[in-house]
């Protein structure tokens, strides 16, 4: 009777296949996590310079009179805070943070006791409440820090700017799982080589475009955003 001999892989051989295998499934996952976070990052991204390219077309239709936009790398890197309607009124409210409590103090611009200030307070485009204030000039409330809102008020009837409070966040559920997206550098330049700008200032008054830190102007503006180290850019144009 002849005898059958049957090759089989050593374990060395066996070792080495599972190595190579182990090594190409490693590297594929890691290329995948890495598209996945820039693919994130970029849709993210895209949606704030449209949200910003929105306003500029809102002005040449006049749907509204002007913007003003407050970036901050500093205590504004996970939001920033649009006025709208700003310079073509006589009360301007405004908004200060304390971080201590992390709570927003929305001033007005008024000092007459006998009118009443009438907010509207939207969280997520939803009304979130209604409140009526005399004879002080300033209200204070807490507020949620991935949360986007809208601050929208009436003084006497009178319309006053609107307050829009955005959020560089890819996931508004989730703030937990590190899903803020920072404004970690503003430059004048691609490479980062030129210019670094702490605050920015941009204006829209009549089709007037203004890209300023408040002592020079610029043409042209790139905002640097990070998320899970993976960082992309923005380009703004006067």
């Amino acid at each position: 009777m002849k005898k059958v001999l049957i090759k089989a892989f050593t374990l060395v051989e066996l070792i080495v296949v599972i190595s190579i295998m182990t090594l190409i499934t490693t590297s594929t996952v890691f290329y995948f996590v890495d598209f996945v976070k820039n693919k994130e990052l970029t849709q993210k991204i895209k949606i704030i310079e449209n949200q910003l390219i929105d306003l500029d077309k809102d002005i040449k239709n006049y749907k509204i009179y002007d913007y003003e936009i407050n970036l901050n790398i500093n205590t504004l890197s996970w939001w920033y805070i649009t006025y709208l309607n700003n310079f073509d009124i006589d009360y301007k409210q405004t908004i200060s943070l304390n971080t201590s409590n992390w709570s927003w103090t929305i001033s007005i611009s008024w000092t007459a006791t006998s009118w009443t200030w009438l907010l509207k307070l939207y969280k997520k485009q939803k009304l979130f409440f209604t409140k009526e204030i005399s004879n002080t000039s300033s209200f204070d409330f807490l507020f949620n820090t991935v949360e986007n809102y809208k601050i929208a008020s009436t003084l006497s009837w009178e319309i006053l700017n609107n307050i829009n409070i955005n959020y560089f966040t890819k996931d508004n559920l989730y703030p937990e799982r590190n899903n803020n997206i920072n404004l970690i550098k503003i430059n004048t330049k691609e490479d980062k080589t030129w210019t670094a700008i702490s605050e920015l200032i941009i204006t829209n008054v009549w089709w007037n475009k203004k890209i300023t830190d408040w002592t020079s102007e610029y043409d042209d503006i790139f905002l640097f955003f990070e998320n899970n180290w993976v960082e992309k850019f923005i380009k703004i144009t006067k």
